[in-house]
């Protein structure tokens, strides 16, 4: 995802990547495609578009107000806050995979700051 997208293209963009993977199952969870090639490549843009989301930083305060306007509200689809899905596995950073450390959460938090930044 582009460093320069604002808050809200960010989220227009996980929006649409989480429709697109959504799109792919059926009421109780079941695939409603054969295609694994598709089904992974939604898969990621979806998880990449949370991460890449999480971790851009807010330059004024509108922008804080829409981060966490959607951190807490996330997608129709979405059954928890975004906010929830920022320290699962499958979100987390390969780095932190499996290992609960949070470190998505401590950026996102991080990019809520509205110091200086060089």
């Amino acid at each position: 995802m582009n460093a320069h997208l604002s808050i809200q293209e960010a989220v227009a963009a996980h929006q649409s990547a989480y429709a697109a993977d959504d799109a792919l199952y059926g009421e109780d969870g079941s695939s409603v495609t054969d295609d694994k090639t598709l089904i992974k490549a939604n898969n990621e843009a979806e998880i990449e578009t949370l991460r890449a989301f999480a971790k851009l930083p807010c330059k004024t305060t509108d922008d804080v107000q829409v981060k966490l306007a959607y951190l807490f509200a996330g997608t129709a689809a979405f059954q928890e806050p975004i906010f929830s899905a920022l320290t699962q596995d499958r979100y987390a950073d390969e780095l932190d995979q499996g290992k609960g450390e949070g470190r998505l959460l401590e950026e996102c938090v991080r990019s809520l700051l509205l110091e200086a930044r060089s």
